[in-house]
């Protein structure tokens, strides 16, 4: 295998944010009336997770922005690149207790070919300032929904066919207010300007398989049913 000798680009739409309210691996609701507008020189999605959490009686349930679909589907190229964003929520009474399913829920949540992978920020958000994060997009620092470790295979897998990217909105209990803006994910194009996607694999394929990493059927080929990796010919 070889690898891609392009950049890194980042120019994907912010439009058709939402944010929903997450349990057991399922948004149990969606709320698409986000505010969108200008902040810093950059687009700023932001919530009234009070009012929300309020009128949905979902108080104590974590609350994500679940980012719209040029954000997923097939996203190999991707691999090895930053997902980056500045995130601010406020806290109403520092120092008091959070509740706990809304500590110990996931930072990033990533879905594709039926599997879920969460990361968790090594370093906390600062209440009432921004914080900038930058997550680079292979297997290091993600876990699997048990807590098992993720394998460059697994982390492939899903980006191949992401179905959901989301980002916590709700950190705290006691937070009624969160905004994220300057949202990237690097995406390898021959005609980027960034750093060179030297972790993007450019393979050469058998017969019956087409995409960077082998990842897709060639045009005339369909997935065997329960296959992961084996193609038919139509």
């Amino acid at each position: 295998r070889d690898t891609v000798v392009s950049s890194f680009t980042s120019s994907l739409s912010l439009q058709d944010w939402k944010a929903g309210f997450l349990s057991g691996g399922q948004l149990l609701s969606t709320v698409a009336s986000l505010s969108v507008a200008m902040h810093n020189g950059g687009f700023t999605l932001q919530s009234d997770i009070a009012a929300l959490t309020n009128s949905l009686k979902r108080n104590n349930t974590a609350f994500y922005f679940v980012a719209p679909s040029s954000f997923t589907g097939d996203k190999v190229t991707s691999f090895g690149g930053f997902l980056s964003y500045d995130e601010y929520t406020n806290i109403l009474l520092p120092g008091t207790e959070n509740n706990a399913a809304i500590a110990s829920s996931a930072d990033i949540i990533l879905q594709g070919n039926s599997i879920e992978l969460h990361y968790r920020h090594s370093a906390q958000l600062q209440a009432n300032s921004t914080t900038s994060r930058q997550i680079r997009l292979n297997e290091t620092g993600w876990s699997t929904q048990d807590g098992s470790l993720v394998t460059r295979a697994v982390f492939l897998s899903v980006l191949q066919s992401l179905n959901s990217l989301m980002i916590k909105a709700k950190h705290h209990s006691r937070s009624s207010f969160s905004r994220i803006s300057n949202i990237r994910l690097e995406i390898a194009s021959s005609t980027g300007s960034g750093r060179l996607a030297t972790d993007v694999e450019k393979c050469v394929c058998p017969i019956g398989y087409a995409g960077t990493s082998c990842q897709t059927c060639a045009s005339g080929y369909k997935r065997l049913p329960g296959s992961e990796s084996l193609t038919q010919q139509l």
